[in-house]
C-alpha cells in the first residue's frame, strides 16, 4: 500500500502550520508535531483498516474512514493499493459535518 495526500489535506497541514504560528509555537515544536502526525500515518500501509469507519460510527454512507493521531482525525479512503488521505482535523473542528457536507 501506498499513502497519496490529496490537496485538501496538504492544505490542512498548512493550516495547522500557520494556527501554530499564530499561537507563538516554535518553527522547531511544529515541524515535530506535524512529521509525528506523517509517520502516524505511515502506520496505515501496513493495517490500512486500523482506523475506524465513519459511515458505521455515524450512520452515514461513505467509503471514509477515520485515523486518530492525537490531537488529529485523519480522514482517508482506500482506493485499489491506495490510502488516500482526504483531510485531516483537529479533535476539536466538527469534521462529520464537513466530510459528510451536512447542514447546520
Amino acid at each position: 500500500m501506498r499513502v497519496l495526500y490529496l490537496e485538501p489535506a496538504k492544505n490542512d497541514f498548512e493550516r495547522f502550520r500557520v494556527f501554530m504560528r499564530a499561537n507563538d509555537v516554535s518553527e522547531e515544536r511544529i515541524s515535530h508535531i506535524l512529521n509525528g502526525v506523517i509517520d502516524s500515518i505511515g502506520a496505515l500501509k501496513d493495517a490500512p483498516k486500523i482506523g475506524f469507519s465513519i459511515g458505521a460510527r455515524y450512520g452515514y454512507t461513505t467509503p471514509y474512514r477515520g485515523y486518530i493521531t492525537d490531537p488529529y482525525i485523519v480522514v482517508y479512503e482506500i482506493v485499489g493499493e491506495t490510502i488516500e488521505v482526504r483531510r485531516i482535523y483537529h479533535q476539536k473542528e466538527d469534521y462529520i459535518r464537513d466530510i459528510l457536507v451536512i447542514e447546520p
